[in-house]
């Protein structure tokens, strides 16, 4: 094998070892923050998750109110007083659970958004690493050798 290609696989070998390190130190030094980051992408998963499930729930009752209130519409048109007057106590209870559920996912909502905040800090302050890279400096030119 030439002079030249065992230079270079040593140049690699060496290179290699030291990002290795480097590498290793900083996922080290950076270990709780990674630990960290991991379980906040599990909450945010599982918060993720039950956002949807309220979400679905949310345009369930709006379609249930949408009937209620066509319905009732319906009720007070044909003079129906004691239907409608059951029927408003219906609508009512549906209302306020449809506004109690609005309530909750829209905290729920900022509480996901604030911890996707947290995590893109977290992210970006551990996330970013160093490595040596084999560039070659200027200046003195090596003459080679047979």
């Amino acid at each position: 094998m030439p002079k030249i290609v065992k230079q270079i696989i040593w140049i690699v070998v060496i290179f290699g070892a030291i990002n290795l390190v480097l590498w290793g130190a900083q996922e080290f030094y950076y270990r709780e923050e990674s630990s960290q980051i991991k379980e906040e992408q599990k909450f945010l998963v599982s918060e993720e998750r039950s956002i949807n499930a309220l979400d679905m729930k949310i345009k369930e009752q709006e379609r249930e109110l949408n009937q209620k209130k066509t319905e009732l519409d319906r009720d007070e048109s044909l003079g129906n007083t004691s239907a409608y007057n059951r029927g408003v106590d219906s609508y009512n209870l549906t209302l306020i659970l449809y506004q109690s559920n609005i309530s909750t996912y829209n905290s729920k909502i900022a509480v996901y958004n604030t911890k996707v905040d947290e995590v893109n800090a977290l992210i970006e302050q551990s996330g970013s690493r160093w490595y040596l890279l084999p560039i070659p400096l200027p200046g003195k030119v090596g003459h080679l050798t047979n």
